[in-house]
């Protein structure tokens, strides 16, 4: 008998799952949910969604909760505490998900704090600090504080901003996180980290019944100002004796969270003596997808599905060249169409922003206007191949 797959979260990228080798022996059902992370957009009522999940699962006999967005770990982790299906604790993702919560949880390798936005009460911070969102991705409200000034320009954009990240969750945690364990859950709060250069890479496994296993380490390359994303790749140009050391870190850090019969991701900054947390993820990298299954002929989503089935993922990673998942970015502001030749896209690439869009900036990142996929036998060919189509496509 078919077994029965609700997708949470779900968007067009969770369609992949209809590409899985052994996606005869499922129903996979899609259950979708509508929001932007790269455009601060998040518009939705999570309590409602929650309900109409929990009606489709009793009329639909689900067998298994997959996610692969950070809603949806949170989402998933609930449903599968509530209907006793295979998956982490709602706790543990909210810990992950809350990156100040996290950084409590683990090792205090750097100094860190928090700047309560709705609080007139002004902190004594160092400079210089990173400030962050604490439930960001994609580098959103994200900023080097050198001085005064920058601090001040950044925290206006802040106060405008972060109430887009927080409200629709907020009722989420209002109702089911311990406030007196996490009374930080609901507050409009920023993160102020002590700033950190390294080489930074994503080691990313998965846990099975509280034993934590390895896949994929992916290198995170920057451009020349050290802020933007160049891109992505794999395999990792570290060392083995590297790779164990992180490795060694990870377990631990995800121990201290709490996760368990989920995949995860952390990302690290590697220092020549330190290796350094950045940050959890309760899932996969599953924008990756691609880069996975080109380089090691590994299904990301497939491997999801059968540990959201209570079954520990069968994985062989067998490397085949090099890839890069490569960002063709801007720091402007202004009419997409002045900055790109969009005529001259690969016809290949995920398109982020469409022409004679208005491109704002959430952070000091840049925004990604669309990424390319790219193979070859060294990270160097994939590296001007990059290069090469930027050159082209770029107007400013």
């Amino acid at each position: 008998m078919k077994k029965n797959i609700l997708i949470v979260a779900a968007n067009e990228n969770s369609r992949k799952a209809e590409r899985i080798r052994h996606r005869g022996q499922y129903n996979i059902h899609y259950f979708d949910l509508h929001y932007s992370s790269r455009n601060n957009i998040f518009d939705f009522d999570i309590l409602g969604y929650l309900d109409k999940a929990r009606e489709y699962i009793k009329n639909h006999k689900i067998d298994g909760i997959f996610y692969h967005l950070d809603i949806g770990t949170l989402i998933g982790a609930k449903l599968c505490e509530e209907f006793n299906l295979p998956g982490p604790s709602f706790e543990s993702v909210f810990l992950v998900y809350n990156k100040y919560y996290t950084r409590v949880k683990t090792d205090h390798a750097i100094a860190f704090d928090f700047l309560d936005l709705s609080c007139s009460k002004k902190n004594c911070f160092s400079f210089p600090f990173y400030l962050k969102a604490p439930c960001s991705s994609l580098g959103v409200l994200g900023y080097k504080i050198s001085n005064e000034q920058v601090f001040n320009e950044n925290i206006v954009i802040a106060k405008k901003q972060l109430p887009n990240m927080i409200n629709a969750i907020f009722p989420l945690f209002e109702k089911y996180v311990d406030l007196q364990t996490y009374p930080l859950a609901t507050k409009p709060i920023m993160m102020v980290e002590e700033l950190i250069k390294g080489f930074q890479i994503t080691v990313e496994g998965f846990v099975y019944n509280n034993e934590v296993f390895f896949t994929v380490i992916t290198d995170t390359n920057l451009f020349s100002d050290l802020k933007r994303i160049d891109n992505f790749s794999l395999p990792t140009v570290l060392s083995e004796q590297v790779q164990e050391k992180i490795k060694a870190v990870a377990v631990k850090d995800v121990r201290a969270v709490g996760l368990n019969n989920t995949f995860f991701n952390c990302e690290y900054w590697i220092g020549d003596d330190a290796i350094i947390l950045i940050e959890i993820n309760g899932r996969a990298a599953s924008a990756f997808y691609n880069l996975y299954k080109q380089v090691y002929n590994y299904d990301v989503i497939e491997a999801g599905i059968q540990l959201c089935l209570g079954q520990k993922p069968n994985i062989e990673l067998k490397q085949n060249g090099f890839g890069a998942q490569c960002n063709i970015v801007t720091i402007k502001e202004g009419n997409s169409s002045n900055m790109v030749h969009y005529d001259k896209l690969p016809k290949s690439c995920s398109l982020f922003i469409p022409p004679n869009n208005n491109v704002m900036q959430f952070g000091e990142c840049g925004r990604v206007i669309a990424q390319v996929e790219l193979f070859g036998q060294t990270y160097a060919e994939t590296k001007n191949k990059a290069d090469a189509i930027r050159k082209r496509v770029m107007k400013v």
